[in-house]
């Protein structure tokens, strides 16, 4: 099996995945298929569930025969990917024959043509070629069938000022109740000692929205999860949003070349319940 990706802008979104994930579980088993990688993982508290969906085309090479389900350490994992320079072709390796993971960041030939390396700016400071490898973990788990839900309410706005709001919210309390309706959405957060915060959403603001005729929602979510979700916010413009009373909350961030993360909340059981 080989993958290789030299698109820094991928590289970057390769490596921040991995980093932020980091935040759900210590360790997962990466498949790969002839379709693509895939993560599915759960974490520590089981409180969310994290899938992951990078087709072949999104790598610049992709070589894979058969199935492989390889357990890593995400810790280590991510930590050798922070070691990257921007400017090298990040090369990912396993031989059926051995319990390590093969990583490799190599140099990109100079560019003549690029008037930053023709005049020598970027030769300031050399970068080495760089290998590493990590040992394999056996997991358990089990493949998770998500149920499909009809939401009741679907919308889309800024990943940024979604990430912003959650940590403003976060500074008042630790849940985030959640109402909306056809005209708004409001959320909210109340502390016993810090008070409360309130953040009311136009309609208009949203990229995108939709909502059953006469639905009144009202969920609460941990903001502490929450909070990780909105870390991985950097992937892309946006932040696709599914909610539905009694059901987990689905959080999706579309990469291009039709690469998905989606992150699935249980709602928070609250006393009225």
């Amino acid at each position: 099996m080989q993958l290789i990706i030299q698109s820094p802008t991928k590289s970057e979104a390769f490596i921040l995945l991995f980093q932020n994930l980091r935040t759900f579980t210590d360790s997962v088993n990466m498949q790969f298929t002839k379709e693509g990688l895939f993560i599915q993982t759960m974490d520590t508290s089981h409180v969310s569930i994290v899938e992951l969906n990078i087709p072949s085309e999104w790598f610049s090479t992709y070589e894979c025969t058969e199935t492989q389900s390889l357990g890593i350490h995400i810790d280590i994992f991510s930590k050798i990917l922070a070691t990257k320079d921007k400017s090298q072709i990040l090369t990912i390796e396993y031989n059926n024959h051995t319990d390590k993971l093969d990583i490799h960041f190599t140099s990109c030939p100079v560019d003549s043509s690029i008037p930053e390396q023709k005049k020598g700016k970027l030769s300031d400071v050399k970068i080495y070629n760089t290998h590493f490898e990590i040992p394999l973990i056996d997991l358990e788990s089990e493949h998770m069938q998500i149920p499909v839900v009809d939401y009741a309410a679907e919308f889309s706005l800024s990943s940024v000022n979604f990430a912003n709001i959650v940590s403003q919210l976060k500074l008042f309390g630790d849940t985030m109740d959640i109402e909306c309706s056809e005209n708004n959405i409001v959320l909210y957060s109340t502390g016993v000692e810090n008070g409360k915060m309130m953040v009311e959403i136009n309609i208009d603001d949203l990229t995108e929205f939709s909502i059953n005729e006469g639905e009144q929602l009202s969920i609460s979510f941990g903001l502490t999860y929450l909070h990780n979700i909105c870390a991985f916010h950097k992937l892309t413009k946006e932040i696709d949003l599914k909610i539905c009373n009694n059901y987990p909350l689905c959080a999706a961030y579309a990469l291009e070349d039709n690469a998905t993360l989606r992150v699935y909340l249980a709602p928070k059981i609250t006393d009225n319940e």
